[in-house]
């Protein structure tokens, strides 16, 4: 349990975010909010007797489909290995590496998103989840350096892979 949370491990993106995740209930299989399209208006003053300018904001609504991650393992009831006394071991070693299969797919829906067997995206409800690289909805940021012969590999790796 406490290697789920060193510094560095291939899950430490996902602890990471998992603080900044939304609670969804377990009968909803698409999570909508709404999004606001006004900027609103700040003021300051000593008094603060100002009156508030008003935005009348408009509304639209987007959403995404939640997708169950599952991962599962099987002894036989009567497997020796149960009669001995290293078996809950042999349990907690099993649960571990169903645990870390669900959270490498996981990593990889967030990333790549939710396609099916055919290496289409899939669509539920008109929603859908390309993944941070290809989501239309994700603004990315480049932060990267240019290298002295004036060309930036990184980000020509990042644009082929984006494509």
């Amino acid at each position: 349990m406490l290697a789920e949370f060193e510094p560095n491990t291939e899950f430490t993106l996902l602890n990471d975010l998992m603080p900044l995740s939304r609670s969804v209930r377990l009968e909803e299989s698409v999570y909508e909010y709404a999004r606001t399209g006004g900027k609103g208006w700040a003021h300051t003053s000593m008094s603060g007797q100002i009156g508030a300018a008003l935005d009348a904001r408009a509304y639209s609504f987007d959403g995404t489909m939640v997708p169950i991650h599952d991962s599962g393992f099987k002894f036989q009831w009567r497997d020796p290995i149960f009669n001995k006394g290293s078996a809950l071991a042999s349990l907690a070693d099993a649960q571990q590496g169903s645990v870390g299969s669900v959270r490498r797919q996981y990593m990889d829906y967030i990333f790549n998103g939710f396609k099916d067997s055919e290496g289409n995206y899939v669509q539920f409800d008109g929603k859908t989840w390309k993944g941070l690289k290809a989501d239309e909805r994700v603004g990315m940021a480049y932060m990267g350096c240019g290298w002295p012969d004036g060309q930036d590999r990184y980000q020509q790796q990042a644009r082929r892979s984006v494509r």
